[in-house]
């Protein structure tokens, strides 16, 4: 069974191959706010409003974006 894709929390890993200071949380809040722009009632790639029963597979959004959090550099990568 699904998910609503407009307000359940989305799972994010790390970016592939980086090893430094990473702040997840911060992150994740980021690359959320970007899914989001795209998919749901809001969004500019897959506007749905009033829906039911839909299904979405390997849909793929290309749209470069740039973001900064502060990290805090402590003994571990996370």
């Amino acid at each position: 069974m699904g998910s609503c894709f407009e307000s359940s929390p989305l799972e994010v890993s790390s970016p592939a191959n980086y090893r430094g200071a990473f702040n997840y949380q911060a992150f994740r809040s980021i690359v959320e706010q970007y899914y989001r722009s795209f998919v749901g009632a809001g969004g500019s790639g897959i506007r749905i409003s009033g829906g039911s029963n839909i299904r979405m597979r390997n849909n793929t959004f290309i749209q470069p974006a740039t973001a900064e959090f502060e990290v805090q550099v402590t003994g571990g990568p996370w």
